[in-house]
């Protein structure tokens, strides 16, 4: 990890300004906008499908590039700003090498103080849900924009924040957020290794039948969804 930024002045400073979006009536308010947003994009699907064949070429393969990377900025200071929400201390944002590969990150950690799961899964969420707002915002900009670099724009955001969203964040298989959302909602820590202990476990009774017992003990129908 790289730390770039000590936000937590900032996010102390910029809380009342987001603070409304945690509220239930906020979010019934982006139920409206995206519903508004799909309507409008169902009545122009056919040009709405078309940019998607844009994507493959070279340019604009660097704007969804550049979506990319404001959706992701601003998924991070999601997780930032309900941390901050809950009275947490963010100490540092920044960017964290996988296998060479950048990702931007933000400092969570000290949500282990919180004692509700509700809380720990509303940080959890919290990047995927600005996120979506951003999609949401950006697809009904574009149904409304005229052709256009501008419309563009808001094309490329648009599909950057839903795609990273749902395929990558919400995705339980890979260790990000849906990982540790799901971690947290049913209670159950480490959920990675020993989910592989009890594979393991169990591929070599199939194959080997040694007859060891099993790493830990669970109820059977747990065990099973863990493997």
């Amino acid at each position: 990890r790289l730390p770039l930024l000590r936000p937590d002045g900032f996010l102390e400073a910029t809380l009342p300004l987001v603070r409304m979006c945690f509220t239930r009536g906020f979010q019934y308010f982006m139920l409206f906008v995206a519903l508004t947003a799909l309507f409008l994009v169902s009545r122009q699907w056919d040009v709405f499908i078309r940019n998607f064949g844009y994507l493959f070429t070279l340019e604009g393969l660097a704007s969804f590039a550049v979506g990319l990377v404001i959706s992701k900025s601003l998924h991070e200071l999601g997780h930032a700003w309900s941390s901050k929400y809950f009275g947490l201390r963010v100490p540092t944002m920044g960017i964290s090498f996988l296998v060479m590969w950048p990702f931007l990150y933000t400092d969570t950690s000290e949500s282990w103080k919180l004692t509700r799961r509700r809380e720990r899964v509303i940080i959890g969420c919290a990047g995927m849900y600005a996120e979506l707002c951003l999609a949401i915002f950006a697809t009904l900009a574009w149904s409304l924009a005229t052709d256009g670099g501008l419309r563009s724009a808001f094309f490329f955001i648009a599909t950057a924040s839903w795609t990273g969203t749902l395929a990558i964040n919400a995705n339980p298989f890979m260790k990000w957020d849906g990982y540790y959302i799901l971690s947290d909602a049913v209670g159950m820590q480490n959920m990675q290794p020993r989910s592989f202990a009890l594979a393991r476990w169990r591929m070599r009774e199939m194959i080997f039948g040694f007859g060891d017992p099993a790493p830990e003990y669970l109820d059977p129908v747990v065990r099973s969804r863990l493997i």
